[in-house]
């Protein structure tokens, strides 16, 4: 085992360029550097179809650069936490994210408890970059390019920040691959990845019941119906775990117009279509909030906010809530957020904050877009802290 040092820092090494390059940049400036590849998968199949050929790659950079690399068995936990959180997310009506829910509980929890126990950091391949104040306080910022992956950061605890290197946030993807080049790395040549550990389910045959790797995993259950937003029954589904908000593609009806799922309703395990498209949201509001500071803000925060990676960013106004809850107010009408989906708030280029968005999302008027099980009124899901936001807007349920 490493010693305890200062000088040493674990890499998560997925096999794939990024992470390759960021282990070989921290071992040329002299750190003492040690891998960590996580075995997520089951079986030689899935490693080589989900995980591609990420371990085996991993082992031979590792032996390049001369490191040594430990193959952390995580099936198990990986399993029953994320991919069933993400199949729980699926069977709600939800869109997760899986890979925010991975870097929560794999990637910056379990490596990260690896690297304090020999009192080292952790570094990663993402391309983010975290600012280190002459005051002792860290901000973890976007990258300077379109490649920018801070978007599935946010769940990082701004305790943990200080923790935490990126050795690729101030360079180039292109940048990237040369430097694989230049140092012989055996995976310079390797294809991009797809920021994913495991198919989803958007298959294009998915209204069928698809057999990706989370949809495998779902017991087989009667199918139900998808209806336009006039009650007209227009097709039938195997699952709405195969369906999310603004989905166009892969819906199976048949028709001639073009329709967008407008809402799922679990409780009748039904799919709402409009040939109308999205209804415009004023505010959305969000669960399981983080903020990368010290302490929440006390008042409303402007800046901007990403509800989708890569979706461009629009102006927003955070509202900070009790119990890990926000509302997010656009400053203009904006298509709603897939609940399940992340919304993470920007400050310039620093992130300041995300969380998950829920089903309560709201028009210009108060009214209520989706369906919600439980109460017609913010303050039903969010208790009185609501009241601090605003004069209790009443929420109706849409007319569907």
């Amino acid at each position: 085992m490493v010693r305890r040092d200062t000088d040493t820092v674990v890499v998560g090494m997925s096999g794939g360029v990024d992470s390759s390059v960021a282990a070989a940049l921290l071992k040329e400036q002299g750190y003492r550097v040690m891998g960590i590849c996580l075995d997520l998968h089951h079986g030689d199949g899935d490693e080589k179809k989900y995980g591609n050929g990420g371990i085996s790659d991993a082992r031979r950079v590792a032996k390049k650069i001369g490191i040594p690399l430990y193959v952390l068995n995580m099936k198990g936990f990986f399993e029953d936490r994320v991919i069933n959180q993400t199949k729980m997310s699926y069977l709600s009506g939800e869109t997760p994210n899986p890979c925010v829910i991975c870097n929560r509980l794999v990637k910056f929890e379990r490596l990260l408890s690896i690297a304090e126990r020999i009192g080292a950091k952790l570094a990663t391949g993402h391309y983010a970059r975290i600012i280190r104040n002459t005051t002792g306080t860290v901000e973890l910022h976007r990258a300077p390019h379109a490649k920018d992956q801070s978007y599935f950061l946010w769940v990082i605890p701004y305790e943990n920040l200080h923790r935490i290197v990126f050795p690729l946030g101030a360079i180039t993807k292109e940048e990237t691959r040369e430097l694989a080049r230049r140092m012989c790395l055996p995976v310079s040549s390797k294809p991009e990845s797809q920021d994913l550990c495991f198919d989803l389910r958007r298959e294009s045959e998915s209204h069928v019941g698809g057999g990706g790797f989370v949809s495998s995993r779902i017991p087989e259950k009667t199918g139900g119906l998808i209806i336009d937003d006039e009650g007209r029954i227009v097709g039938k589904h195997m699952g709405i775990e195969h369906f999310t908000i603004g989905q166009r593609k892969g819906l199976g009806l048949g028709l001639p117009e073009a329709y967008r799922v407008v809402d799922i309703c679990r409780e009748k395990n039904s799919v709402i279509v409009s040939k109308r498209g999205l209804p415009k949201v004023k505010r959305a509001f969000l669960r399981d909030m983080n903020y990368i500071s010290e302490n929440p803000p006390e008042v409303p925060v402007d800046g901007e906010v990403v509800t989708r990676y890569r979706k461009p960013p629009v102006r927003a106004r955070l509202f900070s809530l009790a119990r890990g809850k926000a509302v997010l107010e656009f400053e203009a009408l904006e298509e709603p957020v897939a609940p399940g989906q992340s919304a993470v708030f920007y400050s310039g280029e620093r992130l300041l904050a995300g969380g998950v968005a829920t089903r309560m999302q709201v028009d210009e008027r108060g009214d209520q877009i989706f369906r919600v099980a439980n109460g017609s009124k913010a303050e039903s899901f969010f208790g009185s802290g609501y009241g601090s936001f605003s004069a209790g807007v009443a929420l109706n349920y849409p007319k569907r």
